[in-house]
């Protein structure tokens, strides 16, 4: 084989090994990308889905601190109310007249 026929067919050669490492690296890429927006679809839907159970989480803890704290409110008032019963029935205008008496 000749010096310039060795040449061709290394010319030939390199190109079609150029196109075909070009067009993997093509397919390559393609490939990553799909799998990067398959990745990226998953988390959002991943992130939706645990941010829902997250969110109804913290609004049931929200809603039992409320009951609560509600539970804490009506104790203090039914104390409260009765210590005013208790003060106007002790200081009433009846009363007051007992005294003076």
């Amino acid at each position: 084989m000749t010096k310039y026929a060795r040449s061709i067919l290394y010319q030939v050669y390199s190109k079609t090994l150029f196109k075909k490492s070009a067009k993997n690296v093509n397919n390559n890429l393609n490939i990553k990308i799909m799998i990067s927006a398959l990745i990226g679809a998953a988390g959002v839907i991943g992130g939706a889905v645990l941010g829902n159970q997250a969110r109804q989480q913290q609004t049931n803890e929200e809603y039992q601190k409320m009951m609560y704290q509600g539970n804490i409110n009506k104790d203090l008032a039914n104390h409260t109310m009765k210590n005013q019963k208790e003060l106007w029935n002790y200081t009433n205008y009846p009363n007051q007249v007992k005294q003076m008496k």
